[in-house]
C-alpha cells in the first residue's frame, strides 16, 4: 500500500501531453485549453479615443470654467463611434464624439455631456477638466506584440473575450483526450431499466462520464460488464485502446472480483493498487501501451474521490495544462477521533461566520451515501498519523467544485 502523495506522482510520471490540435468556433470553446501563444497584432484600443459621449475640447479653453461662469465655444462637428475624425480641433471650438470614437487631432480632454448646455452650435462648458481626462489611449489594454495567452490555459469567457477583442475566431485548441468508461458488476442496472429485485442503478459510469466532461475529456461510455470472465474481458480489452481507460468496480478479494487478473492477464502493467486513503483503498493503476488505465472501487463515493485525486488531473497535462487542487484553512467545529494508518478525506461543510472560515464533517460518511457528497462543499482532509483533533484545531480543507456553493 502506497502513500496518497506517491500514488498521484507516480501517475503523473507516465501521464504525456497528447500530439493534436484542433481548431474551434469561440462559441464552442468554453473550457477548451489553447493550444497556441496568442500575440496580439493590433493595439486595443486601436486609436486614443472617447471613454463617453460628450464633447473633445482643449483643456487650456477649459479655464475658469464652473456652473455659474461657464465657457462657450463653437460646435465645428460631429464623431460617431466607428468614424474616423475628419478635421482637426483648434482652440475655441468642440467636437461632439460618441463613446469609442477616435479622438479628433488636438483633442485633450472630452467633456462629459452632462456637464454642458448647448445652444444651437453654442456649448456651453460648466467645469474644468484636466488634460486625458475620458479619454482612453490606444494600447492601454492591449499592445501590439503582447503575448495575450498562453499555450495550456483553459478558456474562461474573459478569455474567450480577449480572443473575440483581437479578431481571433477560430482558435486553436488541444483535443480532448478520450476516456473510456466501464461500470461492472451483475447487480447493476442501467437508469432507465424498470427496477429488479436484487439489483440497483448503477451511478458510477454517469458521474464518472460527468467528470470526465467537467476535466475536459471526452467520456465513451462502455456500459456495464457481467461478472463473468469472457464477458469481462471482451470488455476491459475494449477499453484498453483508449488513452485513459476507467473501470469500477470489482477489485476487491471476492469470488467476482476479477479485473485485477483480467487487466494483467490482458497486458497491463500494474504499478499499484492499493492506496492509503480512506475512501479509495482499493484503488489500481496501471499501463498498457502508453494508455493509462485506472481501475477504482465500486462504491460511488470512492470512485468519485479517486477520479479528482487522481485522473483529472492527468486528463489536464494530457492538453498541455496544469490542474492544481484548491486548498484552504479552517477552524474545526467539533471534536473528532480517527483510526491511524490512511489519509481520510471527510466530506464537510466550509462555511464563514465574521470573516472567520469553519468547517464542519457531515453525517454519513460512509463510501456508498452518494447524498452526502452532494450536499458537501469541501472534503476535510485528515493526515495519515492523526488519531483525534480538537474543536478549534486549524485543519487543511480540500475546496470542491461539484457543488454550487
Amino acid at each position: 500500500m502506497i502513500s496518497f502523495e506517491t500514488a498521484q506522482a507516480a501517475i503523473l510520471a507516465e501521464a504525456k501531453q497528447q500530439a493534436g490540435t484542433e481548431k474551434v468556433d469561440l462559441l464552442f470553446a468554453l473550457d477548451r485549453i489553447l493550444a497556441e501563444d496568442i500575440i496580439s497584432n493590433i493595439n486595443i484600443p486601436p486609436d486614443d479615443c472617447s471613454a463617453m459621449d460628450g464633447y473633445a475640447v482643449l483643456s487650456e479653453d477649459l479655464a475658469g470654467a464652473q456652473p455659474d461662469m461657464p465657457v462657450t465655444l463653437r460646435l465645428t462637428g460631429e464623431v460617431a463611434a466607428g468614424q474616423k475624425a475628419q478635421q482637426k480641433l483648434w482652440s475655441g471650438e468642440t467636437i461632439q464624439i460618441m463613446t469609442g470614437a477616435p479622438l479628433p487631432q488636438g483633442t485633450e480632454v472630452v467633456v462629459p455631456i452632462e456637464d454642458t448646455r448647448a445652444d444651437g452650435d453654442r456649448i456651453s462648458f460648466l467645469k474644468y477638466l484636466p488634460e486625458g481626462t475620458n479619454i482612453r489611449r490606444s494600447g492601454e489594454d492591449i499592445k501590439k506584440a503582447d503575448l495575450v495567452l498562453k499555450s495550456g490555459e483553459a478558456l474562461t469567457p474573459v478569455r474567450i473575450g480577449l480572443l473575440s477583442s483581437l479578431g481571433i475566431n477560430p482558435v486553436a485548441v488541444a483535443k480532448r483526450p478520450q476516456v473510456a468508461i466501464l461500470a461492472t458488476g451483475n447487480e447493476l442496472l442501467e437508469p432507465g431499466q424498470p427496477h429488479q429485485a436484487g439489483k440497483i442503478y448503477s451511478s458510477n459510469h454517469y458521474s464518472l462520464a460527468a467528470q470526465v466532461k467537467k476535466a475536459g475529456g471526452e467520456p465513451v461510455l462502455l456500459g456495464i460488464a457481467p461478472d463473468t470472465k469472457d464477458g469481462l474481458k471482451a470488455l476491459i480489452q475494449q477499453g484498453l485502446q483508449y488513452p485513459i481507460f476507467i473501470s469500477s468496480g470489482g477489485i476487491s478479494v471476492g469470488k467476482y472480483d476479477l479485473v485485477k487478473t483480467i487487466l494483467e492477464e490482458s497486458g497491463v502493467e500494474i504499478k499499484f493498487w492499493q492506496v492509503a486513503i480512506k475512501p479509495g483503498k482499493p484503488t489500481h493503476f496501471g499501463t498498457y501501451n502508453n494508455n493509462l488505465i485506472f481501475a477504482l472501487p465500486g462504491y460511488p463515493v470512492a470512485s468519485m474521490l479517486c477520479f479528482e485525486h487522481f485522473i483529472r488531473p492527468v486528463i489536464s497535462k494530457m492538453q498541455g495544462a496544469d490542474y492544481s487542487a484548491k486548498y484552504t484553512e479552517a477552524f474545526l467545529e467539533q471534536d473528532l477521533k480517527f483510526k491511524p494508518g490512511r489519509m481520510q478525506f471527510l466530506r464537510a461543510h466550509l462555511f464563514s461566520s465574521n470573516g472567520t472560515l469553519f468547517v464542519c464533517p457531515l453525517k454519513g460518511q460512509g463510501s456508498g451515501i452518494l447524498s452526502t457528497l452532494a450536499k458537501a462543499n469541501c472534503l476535510l482532509i485528515i493526515p495519515p498519523e492523526q488519531t483525534e483533533l480538537k474543536a478549534q484545531d486549524k485543519v487543511k480543507v480540500l475546496i470542491m467544485d461539484n457543488h454550487p456553493s
